[in-house]
């Protein structure tokens, strides 16, 4: 097995930035120790992680991915059995940019998990990734023939947005 080496540019990150620790395990680190198989593993990790905690809503699992500086997850399109997102934002833009074989595989399992429980269809992901642009696209297939029952968390998990005016009022 060839030994992957990856380099990322410290004066990328600011200091005390929340991004430089997330890319060193998870562009540097995971990828070393899982050499060839880093991407099924990382959506399946995903996959697992989304059971782990399992969110209400949609918009639930946006706030999620802002909060776990994933990135911004934007609903794109619509259709009978796809739905297609672009992921963006300042993380993205700079893991695009510096991190040679990116990787988002742990985003997509996690999105595709998410919206099979919530919408209780078989539900899988790919992603495509616009180096131009610096966005992800992630497309997720439905298969709304599949009439075996999807096993369903007990309890969700449910995020809200911080209101920023409360605590003007309240100091």
């Amino acid at each position: 097995m060839a030994k992957q080496k990856t380099t990322i540019d410290l004066n990328l990150f600011e200091e005390n930035s929340p991004f430089f620790g997330q890319t060193v395990l998870r562009d540097v680190l995971i990828p070393n120790l899982l050499g060839n198989e880093t991407n099924e593993i990382l959506y399946w990790a995903g996959k697992e992680l989304a059971r782990q905690y399992p969110l209400s809503s949609i918009e639930d699992t946006i706030l999620f991915f802002e909060k776990a500086h994933f990135g911004t997850l934007v609903l794109n399109k619509r259709t009978n059995h796809s739905l297609i997102y672009r992921l963006i934002g300042t993380h993205v833009e700079k893991r695009i940019k510096n991190v040679k074989n990116v990787s988002f595989n742990l985003e997509a399992g996690f999105l595709a998990e998410q919206i099979q429980q919530q919408e209780m269809n078989y539900t899988e992901a790919f992603y495509e990734i616009d180096t131009r642009k610096r966005v992800v696209t992630i497309t997720l297939k439905q298969d709304t023939k599949d009439l075996e029952p999807i096993e369903q968390a007990d309890v969700f998990f449910t995020l809200t947005k911080k209101d920023d005016s409360l605590d003007d009022q309240l100091f």
